[in-house]
């Protein structure tokens, strides 16, 4: 199939660890990162992770109740944030979260772009 004249197409040469490198200079408090033109703090996340443990233990029921410790504490082998937890980091944290959570949503989205094994995933 010809390439389109106007399509504009990015080589990324080492996806594992582009993303291994955003997420962990998100998760560094030393670290300043930006969406937008806006602060993306790795403290929305963690509030919320606080606020769903508190909440599934006094009720038993959890906004998120897949989100781990493992996922804010990382490891090497820590998963990013979803596009899930981006959901709930607005719910939860509300609008001071926001650029983070469009920033979870927009990291997931591009994991997803990165790990498809077909043009249409």
């Amino acid at each position: 199939m010809p390439m389109m004249a106007l399509r504009l197409h990015f080589i990324i040469s080492d996806p594992p660890h582009l993303m291994k490198t955003v997420r962990n200079c998100w998760a560094n408090p030393k670290q300043r990162l930006g969406y937008n033109g806006m602060e993306v703090s790795w403290k929305p996340p963690n509030e919320m992770y606080i606020k769903n443990r508190t909440q599934a233990d006094d009720t038993g029921l959890a906004l998120i109740p897949k989100l781990k410790h493992e996922h804010l504490h990382l490891t090497s082998y820590s998963k990013a944030l979803s596009n899930s937890v981006g959901k709930a980091l607005m719910l939860t944290v509300g609008t001071k979260a926001t650029q983070t959570a469009h920033f979870a949503e927009m990291f997931d989205k591009f994991f997803d772009c990165l790990n498809g094994s077909r043009r249409n995933d």
